[in-house]
């Protein structure tokens, strides 16, 4: 694969191209006696985030070279916590800018000093947006990012997670529609155990019993460094408090927190503002609890508050023997239920990304992940990121080369992934209608016998149902074969993105196995399909192929055949486009 890619030139409505580079910032605290909770002993939650929020914005204004505020932080999981003591270190880098906001990548660890251990503490990625002094309402547009090679996949990777991050709370909502089930009528029958539970001496209360209301007057060491505007760190440091004091009611000893599913700035705060934070917690999960926060700010003479930030943390126990009062919601309050059901929905999702991230997938993998509606968001952005991944390697051992047509391998340990590249004479949106186009699959790839679309669940993102002959090889039993693969397609964003098309296999419900049909596996696959600098006509296709399961085992004892049979999909495909 080409080492460069078309990066857009300067536009002249948009700064000069900046490289990511130097967007890097480090900085290194020392854990004081007061940075610590109320035990004296770990780092406060809350002064670790701000620490994560100045890190963001140094590395955000280093960036485009003026003020930033913070729009959002989501999808942060704590592995560590740090303790007195200890030397935190803190890392911030611009992963992509878009045309008014950037992603910042924040990764955290945790150094104990005199030894050599350093220990990861957690990953975050924040939203800012550049915001000139005198400037509040003005969208200003950033420069174009020229990432380094090792900071490619993420660079990538950073238009999937916006994307997601614009879908906020209406793909919740339709989650919790499709799966959740009516919660209130189940609910309802439990009221009165409910009430006599909570007036007990039993682990039971219920939601509205955990609220908790808290009044701030921002002060000028409350805005940030460059206006009047409230430190958004300053703000997760008062939410945190909140929270915690929520969850204290139904969690015993000293919460700390877990995870961070949600931080969304919705609208600006200032000095001299007041403002209001409502926490409660929404539903309890054994040792942890999901607390919900509300944020609002008043100026003197305004008659009603605005609504400017959102958040959803998780708190656990220190304890891990001790578990958290069961939390119900009220089944006479609406708001209290709707809570609850999406709370349950966030939680499937942060365990299928653990779960998905405590695995290796990528050896070993003998059956397909789960489909539901309630995960497709996570299987989607895997799907995505491993093909992503595997374009952007930069280890490959060259196999052959005829015809133009280049034959890769990658292998490390049991991870081993095959690559075809070649260019062809067809335009680069064509090529990709085409290769999209299900069921005209058995016209170029000769081992398929029909392929279907079996369901939407958006435009860009299938499940399909392809069907095969048998493997021509001699250990096989001559069974027919089948594939049921989450097929994710994305265009391109800007002039340096490519086509791709994504494939993995996926367990679905309502397409389970045949018998006589032998079931197969694809760990991940994929096309993608890049437009060629100075030439709309010819386009250059690039097809990467993960082994697993099986397909390993065949490997082991015959690499050439598998790599044929990996060469013949991709040239008969390329031939396809040509004709």
């Amino acid at each position: 694969m080409a080492d460069k890619i078309p990066f857009p030139v300067q536009s002249e409505d948009r700064p000069p191209p900046v490289p990511s580079t130097q967007s890097k910032v480090e900085m290194q605290q020392l854990v004081l006696p007061r940075d610590a909770d109320v035990a004296g002993h770990q780092l406060l939650s809350g002064q670790l985030l701000k620490w994560i929020d100045i890190a963001g914005c140094l590395s955000a204004e280093r960036y485009c070279d003026m003020p930033c505020v913070t729009v959002s932080m989501d999808g942060v999981y704590f592995d560590h916590v740090p303790y007195v003591g200890n030397v935190v270190v803190i890392k911030a880098q611009v992963t992509r800018a878009f045309e008014t906001s950037m992603e910042v990548l924040v990764r955290v660890f945790c150094e104990e000093r005199g030894s050599q251990v350093c220990r990861s503490v957690c990953k975050a990625f924040l939203t800012f947006i550049a915001r000139p002094k005198g400037l509040t309402k003005t969208k200003i547009k950033l420069p174009y990012t020229i990432p380094a090679q090792e900071d490619r996949t993420e660079y990538f990777l950073a238009k999937e997670r916006r994307a997601n991050r614009l879908k906020g709370r209406t793909e919740i909502k339709n989650r919790v529609n499709c799966g959740a089930g009516n919660v209130a009528t189940i609910l309802e029958g439990k009221a009165n155990l409910a009430h006599s539970v909570a007036d007990s001496k039993a682990k039971a209360i219920f939601t509205d019993m955990t609220q908790v209301s808290s009044i701030e007057l921002v002060l000028p060491q409350h805005g940030n460094h460059h206006q009047s505007v409230t430190f958004g760190g300053q703000i997760m440091e008062w939410m945190f408090t909140a929270c915690s004091i929520a969850a204290g009611r139904c969690l015993p000893g000293v919460a700390y927190i877990q995870a961070i599913d949600t931080v969304r700035f919705l609208r600006e705060s200032n000095v001299g503002d007041r403002v209001h934070i409502h926490a409660q917690v929404n539903r309890s999960f054994n040792d942890r609890v999901e607390v919900g926060c509300r944020v609002e700010a008043r100026k003197i003479g305004e008659k009603s508050p605005r609504h400017i930030n959102t958040s959803f943390l998780i708190l656990a126990c220190h304890d891990k023997e001790s578990e958290a009062m069961q939390v119900l919601p009220n089944p006479i309050n609406k708001d209290d239920v709707r809570r609850y059901e999406e709370a349950l929905v966030r939680y499937h999702l942060r365990l299928e990304r653990l779960t998905y991230l405590k695995t290796n997938v990528s050896t070993g993998l003998t059956t397909a992940p789960k489909w539901s509606k309630a995960v497709a968001e996570h299987l989607i952005m895997s799907n995505y990121e491993r093909v992503t991944f595997w374009r952007l390697h930069s280890d490959w051992q060259k196999l052959s080369e005829k015809d133009g047509v280049i034959l890769s391998k990658y292998q490390s340990g049991n991870e081993v992934c095959l690559r075809v590249e070649m260019e062809v004479p067809t335009p680069a949106p064509a090529a990709f209608e085409k290769i999209c186009n299900v069921p005209d699959r058995p016209q170029w790839d000769k081992l398929c016998k029909a392929g279907k679309v079996e369901e939407t669940f958006t435009d860009a993102d299938r499940v399909v149902h392809l069907q095969y002959v048998p493997l021509p090889r001699p250990d096989h039993e001559g069974k027919d074969r089948d594939f049921v693969l989450l097929m994710s397609t994305r265009t391109p964003h800007t002039a340096e993105d490519a086509y791709s098309v994504c494939f993995r296999s996926i367990d679905h419900p309502a397409i389970p196995p045949v018998d006589g049909i032998e079931r197969g596996l694809m760990v991940s696959s994929g096309y993608v399909i890049e437009s060629l600098p100075g030439n709309e006509e010819r386009c250059k296709l690039t097809y990467v192929h993960q082994l697993g399961g099986a397909a390993l085992a065949y490997m082991a004892g015959d690499l050439m055949g598998i790599s044929t049979l990996v060469l013949h999909l991709a040239v008969s495909l390329g031939k396809f486009l040509i004709q």
